[in-house]
Order: C-alpha cells, then sequence, then structure tokens
C-alpha cells in the first residue's frame, strides 16, 4: 500500500476516454482542477495524577485521538516534579514521538495534566512529664513520626503550666 500524501496541494488532470476514436474531432483544451489535502485534527489529552509528597511520581498517561490510517505517532508524558518537591500543583507534558514524520499532516490540538503532590502525615506526640509543685519543669520531650527522605525536622515541647514565684527580700542598712 502506498504511502498516503501529505498535506499540500496536488493538480488534478483531466483525462479523456475515446473508446470509438472521435476525439480528432476536438480542439482539445485541458484545464487542471486543484486538490488541497488539509491536515487532520489531532488531540492529546494528559491524564491528571496525583501522589503524595516525598513519593516517586507515577506513571503519565493520557489519550491521543485522531491518528489516521495507523500512523505511528505516540506520547511520551513527563513532569519535571521529583520526590523533592513541595506539596503542590506541577504541570504534566507529553511530548510526541513521530519516527516517520508525519505529524506536519495534522493540526495538533495538546491538553496538558496537572500532577498533585499532596501532605503526607506527620504526627507529633509530647511524652508525659511530672513535676513537684512549685518545682523547674522537667526537660518536656516527645515524638516525632513520619518525617520522609532528608528532611530535618525537631519539636520543642512547652506547657502553659507556671511555677509559683518568689518576691526576695533584703535586709540593709
Amino acid at each position: 500500500m502506498p504511502r498516503p500524501s501529505a498535506v499540500g496541494n496536488y493538480a488534478i488532470f483531466p483525462v479523456l476516454l475515446d473508446p470509438n476514436n472521435r476525439l480528432g474531432n476536438y480542439a482539445f483544451i485541458g484545464n487542471n482542477g486543484m486538490l488541497t489535502i488539509t491536515a487532520s485534527a489531532l488531540s492529546v489529552t494528559v491524564t491528571d495524577a496525583k501522589r503524595p509528597y516525598a513519593a516517586a511520581n507515577p506513571a503519565f498517561t493520557g489519550t491521543i485521538v485522531g491518528i489516521q490510517n495507523n500512523i505511528a505517532i505516540t506520547g511520551i508524558y513527563a513532569c519535571a516534579a521529583t520526590s523533592a518537591n513541595a506539596v503542590g500543583t506541577y504541570p504534566i507534558q507529553v511530548f510526541l514521538f513521530d519516527p516517520n514524520g508525519r505529524i506536519g499532516n495534522y493540526t495538533v490540538t495538546q491538553t496538558n495534566g496537572t500532577l498533585t503532590i499532596t501532605p503526607v502525615t506527620l504526627t507529633v506526640a509530647a511524652a508525659n512529664a511530672t513535676r513537684l509543685y512549685n518545682a523547674a519543669d522537667p526537660v518536656f520531650t516527645g515524638s516525632i513520626d513520619g518525617i520522609l527522605g532528608n528532611d530535618v525536622i525537631t519539636a520543642m515541647y512547652s506547657t502553659s503550666a507556671t511555677g509559683q514565684r518568689y518576691a526576695k527580700t533584703q535586709s540593709g542598712r
């Protein structure tokens, strides 16, 4: 099967058939016509994705609609976000791979997707402590659970409880 003609203009030639040999009785004037091949519509839509903070990106996907005659055009989906990126949204783009150079025969409409990086749970728990009335507070401790990767997060622990305050008096001369 021959390769389809690319987008462009092509002459249409009139061809006469003369089964009874009568063409000699005519002064033939041929006027060519024009076949215009226009680009087909190709729509590429990237599927949105979601992942938690510090996780690897999922496999990105999308749909390509409008490829004619099983022409080999595929999408390569990519996002610049890495596992180190903060919570937020990042564009997912598609790059079309066209090994046979046919993309010029299409009008491409592209809709990028969005990668949403969601927060992960960080649990901070203060440890129970005791002290005697009117004594100094002990050093408070606790635990942090859920820190990911190389993130450095520390906690300080405090209380609203206060101890009694003494007024110092001095005697002097």
